[in-house]
């Protein structure tokens, strides 16, 4: 089963995701959040670059855009309930700003995991 372009998109982001930032978690959010961005913009570039260079962009269609609406309301659905849950149970000692953009990149995977769901099962 051969993968559009849409999802090898998404395949490099959610996986760039899930390296750069389980990294900067595992290290226990202490590698310096400025460079954890600024090391996924560069490997996104980079990922998506080889991306397009290997694989023709297609253009959006219907199904792309349904897709993706889709995915941002399980997104916005998981960060909601995850910075709900944090100031339900956030002490004043715990960092809530880490802890709260975890639930940021939670909400992406998510968003990532839910379109790719939908590529496979069709809408």
């Amino acid at each position: 089963m051969s993968l559009s372009y849409q999802e090898k998109s998404i395949w490099g982001s959610l996986l760039a995701t899930l390296i750069i930032y389980g990294r900067y978690y595992a290290s226990g959010a202490h590698s310096g959040l400025i460079g954890t961005v600024i090391a996924l913009i560069i490997v996104e570039i980079v990922c998506q670059t080889v991306i397009a260079v290997a694989h023709r962009p297609e253009p959006k269609d219907e199904r792309d855009r349904l897709i993706a609406a889709r995915a941002y309301r399980v997104a916005y659905l998981i960060l909601v309930t995850g910075v709900l849950t944090i100031l339900c149970v956030s002490e004043a000692i715990r960092p809530t700003a880490n802890t709260l953009f975890l639930a940021l990149v939670v909400a992406d995977v998510g968003k990532s995991i839910t379109r790719l769901y939908y590529y496979r099962r069709g809408v």
